[in-house]
């Protein structure tokens, strides 16, 4: 029993100290990875989309979704 108390604080420790280092401002970013969350391409994308779905010989769903947007830039 004291091993598994002793391995859960030590990994909220490891956690406590990855969370801690993640938010210190750096150059570098953690792990390689880059935020391009608002590189927005220029082109624009009108989606239609249409759904069917049936459940038996008394149940029909249909869905039908416009959907327009900026995609994200990701290829620059």
């Amino acid at each position: 029993m004291a091993f598994l108390r002793a391995l859960v604080l030590l990994s909220l420790c490891i956690a406590t100290a990855l969370v801690g280092a993640a938010e210190q401002s750096s150059s570098a970013p953690i792990l390689g990875l880059i935020n391009t969350s608002q590189d927005r391409s220029p082109d624009h994308v009108l989606e239609f989309w249409g759904y069917h779905d049936s459940q038996g010989s008394a149940n029909y769903a249909d869905t039908l979704k416009l959907r327009y947007y900026n995609p994200l830039n990701l290829g620059a």
